[in-house]
């Protein structure tokens, strides 16, 4: 209980910089609108955005979200609940699994490390699918090692069912993360027990797609998750080509961080361990390296589709990490080199802060001089592992202000140009519309709520019937002020009304009917 206590503490400490952001950021506004309309028909089955099917995503986390409005409203801190209690439970866990595998120190490392990761920090405190199918991938990982090296059914068999959670909330991507493993579970044993674990993985949506099959759209959401996922790899693609570099960049360093510096010693010596214990770390490496060469050959690699692999490379390397804290030894000449290169980047970096345009430089200076410490105050492995673990909290509390505040000041922040938008539609008592092409869903669930009163939209984000409602919401590319043609969607029948700048290249217009 005290354990569990501890890391939920950590966990509010990690998240509470984002978690307390009042506006919706990326797709939260998509998710929780599709998730209100869940709530409000009673229809759990099709997921509708704006009264438009949308089976972009499987609907389990949609399911999540729903239950939570029907039970306290869809403020934004209830909304992203399920991101901050499923981290705090993929911890606790790590703590566990790694503390009977290896020792009390390596569940330490393994789960604060998890933590206080900058990706987790910077990109779970929200209502996203990616931050729960992240918990429910990385814990199906944990149970399939152990099942695997232990030979355990049980553990076999919840391992497919968070997989089969996993693939209910977010898709195929989970098999990604797959593809390491198996090659190590057929090396293993030949993948003995496999049929304890598979059914499971694929038997959630295998259901849910016969009972679809009675509703009609099946076919459909086949489609798009083909499209969604195969879709979107791209061998052939030259402009996915150029990005490999970058990606793999982003793979060493960002995905493993705060850890990512003891990568290189794991390739040069760890790896070859062959004990038990060694073999479970080694599972979970295996399921990022996977998905890291998957991402390769795609077109989007958003650093948010690895936040399954964060967990997966630190409890890797955690017994690494753990041996370095225990030890009084004094780092590398390399080491050592490479710390005070890079304090002295960092103190490059404050000194040129005050120069840098408004929020900046606000408080992230405090976060500048933190990491200027690292070259100058690291003199032993343990100190080592003792900054690695701190700073990125320090760090994200220092420097995640401004950034929030960089995004209020942003011109594409939604309350903005949603205020405009939704006092003109109750200046002209607009009560239903229709969207024609791909709108914001931020500023419309916006302009609704500034509102006061009820506001229906019907959406056909494909363009697929002519509309016929009285007022029409588009969305543009380019200038508020741009006049028709060159990247404003003309719609026979319809004209401008009020036009609103949503951002520095796209703007949304209200059109009539004429």
């Amino acid at each position: 209980m005290r354990d569990a206590l501890l890391l939920l503490v950590l966990a509010l400490a990690s998240f509470a910089p984002f978690y307390a952001y009042p506006e919706w950021r990326g797709t939260e506004a998509r998710r929780v609108e599709v998730a209100n309309s869940m709530a409000q028909s009673g229809d759990y089955l099709v997921p509708r955005l704006w009264n438009e099917e949308t089976f972009a995503k499987p609907p389990f986390y949609y399911w999540i979200l729903s239950t939570l409005i029907r039970l306290g409203g869809q403020e934004p801190w209830l909304m992203r609940l399920p991101s901050l209690l499923g981290f705090w439970l993929l911890a606790f866990m790590a703590l566990r699994y790694l503390r009977e595998w290896h020792d009390a120190t390596t569940g330490w490392v393994g789960a604060v490390g998890i933590l206080v990761s900058p990706l987790v920090m910077y990109d779970a405190p929200f209502a996203e699918i990616d931050p729960v199918f992240a918990v429910l991938t990385a814990l199906s990982l944990f149970c399939l090692s152990d099942g695997v090296f232990q030979q355990r059914r049980g553990a076999l068999v919840i391992a497919g069912v968070l997989g089969g959670l996993a693939v209910m909330t977010k898709g195929p991507p989970y098999l990604m993360f797959f593809v390491g493993p198996i090659y190590l579970w057929f090396r293993h044993s030949r993948m003995r027990g496999i049929l304890w674990y598979l059914p499971f993985v694929f038997g959630f949506y295998l259901v849910y797609k016969l009972v679809l099959d009675q509703a009609g759209p099946s076919v459909a959401a086949g489609a798009v998750a083909v499209d969604e996922t195969v879709g979107r790899l791209a061998f052939w693609n030259t402009e996915a080509l150029a990005g490999i570099p970058t990606h793999f960049l982003n793979c060493l360093v960002v995905i493993g961080l705060p850890l990512s510096f003891w990568l290189v010693p794991w390739f040069r010596g760890a790896r070859k361990s062959r004990d038990d214990a060694t073999e479970r770390s080694r599972f979970l490496l295996w399921g990022a390296f996977g998905a890291f060469l998957v991402l390769t050959f795609s077109t989007g690699r958003a650093s948010r589709y690895l936040l399954p692999a964060v967990p997966m490379v630190i409890c890797g390397l955690a017994p690494l990490v753990a041996n370095s804290l225990q030890s009084g030894g004094a780092p590398t000449r390399n080491t050592r080199r490479a710390l005070l290169g890079f304090g002295t980047l960092m103190a490059i970096a404050a000194v040129a802060l005050p120069w840098v345009k408004y929020p900046y430089p606000g408080t992230t200076g405090i976060a500048l001089l933190a990491l200027v410490s690292v070259g100058w105050f690291v003199h032993s492995q343990r100190r080592l592992v003792q900054f690695a673990l701190a700073l990125p909290l320090i760090v994200g509390w220092a420097a995640f202000p401004d950034r929030i505040e960089y995004h209020r000041c942003a011109a594409d922040f939604a309350p903005h140009s949603a205020a405009v938008l939704g006092r003109e539609l109750q200046r002209r008592g607009v009560a239903v519309a229709g969207s024609y092409g791909p709108v914001n869903t931020s500023v419309l669930l916006h302009a609704r709520e500034s509102m006061g009163s009820p506001l229906e939209v019907y959406a056909d984000s494909q363009r697929r019937h002519s509309p016929v409602r009285p007022w029409l919401l588009v969305m543009d590319r380019g200038a508020a002020r741009k006049s028709a043609g060159g990247g404003v969607e003309l719609v026979a029948g319809y004209r401008d009304v009020l036009r609103v700048q949503t951002d520095k290249n796209k703007s949304i217009s209200l059109r009539a009917k004429q």
